[in-house]
């Protein structure tokens, strides 16, 4: 489940963590969100949606999430570019 992204099929409430105050966002259906940390103690979850840390309750992301495929780790493949002209050494 770590590092693995699902998007919501139904509207979905989430906390926002790191902050003082508790604030709530509702996460509109087609949502995508990943897990970073799984919290065992209160069942909750802790995710990145876009560009914002949140919480929410396994059990929303079981019922109301659909997984994802994963996507290759970042560096895992190297991408093979073409040389660009100016660098290129044909014959000079």
């Amino acid at each position: 489940m770590l590092g693995q992204s699902y998007r919501l099929t139904r509207a979905t409430m989430a906390a926002v963590r790191g902050i003082p105050r508790q604030g709530c966002r509702i996460l509109p259906e087609g949502s995508v969100v990943v897990v970073e940390s799984i919290s065992d103690a209160v069942q909750t979850v802790n995710v990145r949606c876009q560009n914002e840390e949140l919480w929410m309750f396994g059990v929303d992301l079981e019922e109301r999430g659909s997984p994802q495929p994963q996507m290759p780790e970042l560096g895992a493949e190297r991408l093979r570019l073409p040389t660009p002209l100016h660098l290129r050494s044909e014959g000079r």
